[in-house]
């Protein structure tokens, strides 16, 4: 399968998902935020003002959770995808759940983004790298993460690695958990890494890695 092809088949099985299952959805692949981003919400909820960046955000699994649960503390969470649908959903979805004034959708490749240096408190981006297919994209897509954190605040990635040969969609990037975990320590080398944690199965090792701006 060429570059084409594969970004084709990605699109199509992500619009497939977004169209069949609702946000939040009981039993369905959006039913609720990955655990380790859960875990993360009490830090920014007890920050007054806090800017959140979240790449890859489709119909806003993680933004939403995030905005609803730091609302009162006036956070602002900026959430990109290239979906036109995930976007679409996104808006839809902030609407449902009372959120639209903490939410800023952006459609856009993550690797286009452009990001304010110095401008967030938090920048996630779940399962996102694995689809970007240019190293260079990815490194320098990293790069504007590291520049884009405010001096003590964080970044969360959080990946597959080690996928199997038949995983679908199939990845752009599939490295191993170490390939991976060198990538992210070589873009955040003077961070303080706070979890690099792998989660295995049998059909790929998930990794995730949380790390601090000293």
């Amino acid at each position: 399968m060429n570059e084409e092809q594969l970004v084709t088949c990605q699109k199509q099985y992500f619009h497939d998902l977004y169209t069949r299952y609702d946000l939040f959805e009981k039993g369905s692949w959006l039913e609720k935020p990955s655990p380790f981003i859960q875990r993360y919400i009490p830090v920014i909820q007890r920050v007054p003002d806090s800017r959140v960046l979240d790449l890859g955000a489709g119909p806003g699994r993680h933004a939403l959770a995030i905005a609803g649960s730091a609302a009162a503390m006036n956070t602002e969470v900026t959430a990109v995808d290239h979906l036109p649908l995930a976007v679409e959903k996104l808006k839809t979805n902030s609407a449902r759940f009372g959120v639209e004034a903490s939410i800023k959708p952006v459609h856009e490749k993550a690797e286009n983004t452009t990001i304010e240096e110095q401008y967030y408190h938090w920048i996630l981006a779940v399962y996102l790298l694995e689809y970007i297919s240019s190293p260079a994209d990815r490194e320098m897509l990293l790069f504007r993460i590291e520049a884009g954190v405010a001096d003590k605040r964080y970044v969360t990635i959080v990946m597959n690695t080690d996928q199997s040969e038949n995983t679908y969609p199939e990845p752009a990037w599939n490295p191993t958990w170490k390939e991976a975990s060198d990538l992210l320590r070589k873009a955040f080398v003077s961070w303080r890494v706070v979890v690099e944690k792998v989660d295995r199965n049998s059909e790929n090792n998930t990794l995730t890695f949380l790390a601090q701006k000293e």
